[in-house]
């Protein structure tokens, strides 16, 4: 479980750290902190699939794009 873990940090670090390069700046969390907060909005995306998965699809895309710009220097 670790691994898989690692694995997906690691992906999301590379996410982030070239959406920061490509906006010329750096990421103001590091890898852990970045991971759980976009890991935690995708576990809530998983949740609310139960229900309605096009909506929960919807509001996982809103909610990373409004995220992404605040985790930039």
């Amino acid at each position: 479980m670790r691994a898989i873990d690692e694995l997906l940090e690691a992906m999301t670090w590379r996410i982030v750290s070239r959406y920061a390069a490509l906006a010329g700046t750096t990421a103001l969390l590091d890898a852990p902190s970045v991971y759980a907060l976009l890991d935690g909005l995708f576990e809530q995306a998983l949740v609310a699939a139960a229900d309605d998965p096009q909506a929960a699809a919807d509001q996982l895309g809103e909610r990373v794009a409004a995220v992404l710009p605040r985790l930039l220097a």
